[in-house]
């Protein structure tokens, strides 16, 4: 029997098996949760029935910057058998010569996808180890956000934006445009002192809390939990799981996200494939 993806016409059809998969799914949830402010933009499929509990499903999308964008929400112990590898490798929805990002994915498919991109396709891949944070959303709720002599709102304007590109050290070529159109529909939060922002956080385009920064200058007052605790509760207030991604090496981030009140969901990679001229 060969397994195919098939498109996907409702999202919303997904919702109930990708609540029945949380905390692991928390960034495809969220995806699904903020397809409606994308228009056209994502497309999503599945791998078997998409009523059955066994069923695979795909979130892709595309962004200047990184290419194609998967995620990938795998059954409860599903294995990679000899077919789901085929139909991943064979998928119409993603171009393996093109650069791509299978982003927050389990383990096991990142190995799988690892695999297809190094050993079938002959791709100089990447894989960045992770951890998956995630809050409660109605301990999020409950969080208090204190006042002082600052402002905290949105991030919505040139300046954030500005900000955040500067700040971001994955920000590439191309990044601006994927930025600017998280600022405009999902959740962020940004500290601003005399009407200046020093500190900055938004949801990115993968369902995910980052590009968390606070400027040099105001390390040590707090900004960081302030701008982390607003978003995570605003994320919460609009049906989203408030979730990041830490690498392993991290050390530093990871004691931070469990300071404020994360806790570790699952191990996850970001599989990366950055197409050269040579």
């Amino acid at each position: 029997m060969e397994y195919l993806f098939r498109p996907v016409e409702n999202v919303l059809t997904l919702e109930p098996t990708l609540t029945k998969r949380l905390p692991a799914s928390a960034n495809i949830y969220n995806i699904m949760r903020l397809n409606q402010n994308c228009g056209n933009e994502q497309k999503w499929f599945t791998l078997q029935d998409p009523v059955e509990d066994d069923v695979w499903i795909i979130a892709n999308f595309f962004r200047q910057d990184y290419g194609q964008i998967v995620a990938v929400s795998r059954p409860p112990n599903a294995q990679i058998t000899p077919e789901v590898r085929s139909a991943f490798s064979n998928c119409e929805f993603l171009d393996w010569a093109e650069s791509f990002m299978f982003a927050c994915v389990d383990t096991t498919v990142s190995s799988m996808v690892s695999d297809i991109s190094i050993r079938e396709k002959g791709n100089c891949t990447e894989v960045h180890p992770c951890y998956l944070y995630i809050m409660e959303p109605k301990d999020a709720l409950e969080l208090k956000i204190p006042s002082g002599n600052y402002e905290v709102k949105p991030i919505n304007n040139k300046e954030g934006l500005e900000f955040i590109l500067k700040t971001w050290k994955y920000a590439t070529e191309g990044s601006s445009d994927n930025v600017g159109k998280c600022l405009q529909r999902n959740v962020s939060a940004g500290v601003y002192v005399n009407n200046e922002i020093v500190a900055g956080v938004i949801t990115d385009s993968h369902g995910l809390i980052g590009m968390l920064y606070s400027l040099n200058e105001v390390r040590g007052k707090g900004y960081g939990r302030l701008v982390m605790h607003q978003i995570i509760k605003e994320s919460a207030a609009n049906q989203l799981v408030p979730s990041c991604t830490v690498e392993l090496r991290n050390g530093i981030s990871m004691a931070f996200q469990e300071k404020i009140g994360l806790k570790i969901a699952a191990d996850v990679d970001f599989v990366m494939y950055r197409k050269s001229g040579f």
